[in-house]
């Protein structure tokens, strides 16, 4: 994020650089492909001036062989384990900080969540075998994962919820972007998701499809249909707080009434939603620039 001189931000056009294009290349969406063995450094540039963040080095290296640790590891439902992979180039040099492409094999593709640096997040409940490499070169023997069922209740992040666009925004859980599914709910939420205080407008549900890709057309469609499911979210979060927060102490006879009850603040937080995202459904207004999980 761009901010001013007083602190506050700011709209800017941005430039990821390279020091060295022979070494690496990087995206404008920020994604580096390593192209030779060798150092060089990435930034980011104010475009059009000389303002740049602190540069950040780079090292790519040729992987002869991956090792992983430990073999097996159980994970509890929505909680992460850490799998540590050691690298060695063609040098016999070790490192453990080495970015690495990570899979798994089983037939259900949403089972865990898998971030560049090894960090697993169980997603569902189930058995895969975990690996890493670069290239061509794997670690030859996978990890053996277990998701478990989570004894402890699940903590949702902390702050307010955001809503993220599958093919577009970074899953937390992993720093890469989420692919969506159509056979998934337009408003969907797994329990990775949860844990990090995220939902995610999957643009691959046909539901969902449709609006987007009238986007062109017809944007105050596509405007409309994103606030109604940011709508939906909030609503939803505050409803699962509403009805777990009481627990055990919930009594039955009274129950008619409480939801009566929130079923009034239901439509009370609809309206005053609907009416700050008005002038952004009809003129593509932009709102606060720091919340840009609600800008189309």
């Amino acid at each position: 994020m761009v901010r001013d001189e007083t602190g506050h931000p700011v709209r800017a056009d941005l430039e990821w650089m390279t020091s060295d294009a022979r070494i690496a290349t990087i995206s404008q969406n920020g994604e580096l492909a390593a192209i030779e063995r060798g150092s060089c450094e990435i930034f980011v540039r104010v475009k059009g001036t000389e303002i740049e963040t602190p540069r950040i080095p780079i090292q790519v290296w040729n992987v002869d062989h991956v090792l992983l640790t430990p073999r097996n590891v159980d994970v509890p439902l929505g909680t992460s384990a850490k799998i540590t992979s050691e690298v060695t180039d063609e040098d016999g040099k070790r490192a453990t900080n080495v970015l690495l492409d990570w899979k798994h094999d089983a037939d259900d593709p949403l089972i865990v969540r898998l971030s560049r640096s090894g960090l697993v997040t169980g997603n569902r409940l189930g058995r895969t075998g975990v690996t890493a490499g670069a290239g061509g070169v794997w670690a030859r023997t996978p990890v053996e994962v277990h998701v478990i069922p989570n004894t402890e209740k699940q903590k949702r992040g902390a702050g307010l919820p955001r809503l993220l666009l599958t093919g577009r925004d970074l899953d937390p859980a992993t720093g890469t972007v989420r692919d969506g599914d159509p056979d998934q709910p337009p408003l969907w939420q797994e329990a990775s998701d949860f844990i990090h205080n995220v939902w995610w407008l999957n643009l691959q549900n046909p539901e969902a499809a449709f609006a987007f890709h009238a986007r062109n057309s017809d944007p105050k469609l596509w405007r409309t249909y994103h606030a109604s499911k940011l709508i939906d979210m909030v609503v939803q979060v505050w409803m699962s707080y509403e009805f777990t927060r009481k627990g055990e102490r919930e009594q039955t006879d009274l129950w008619v009434n409480h939801h009566a009850a929130m079923d009034r603040h239901s439509v009370r937080i609809i309206q005053q939603m609907w009416k700050r995202l008005e002038p952004h459904i009809v003129s593509g207004a932009s709102l606060d620039p720091e919340n840009k999980e609600v800008e189309a």
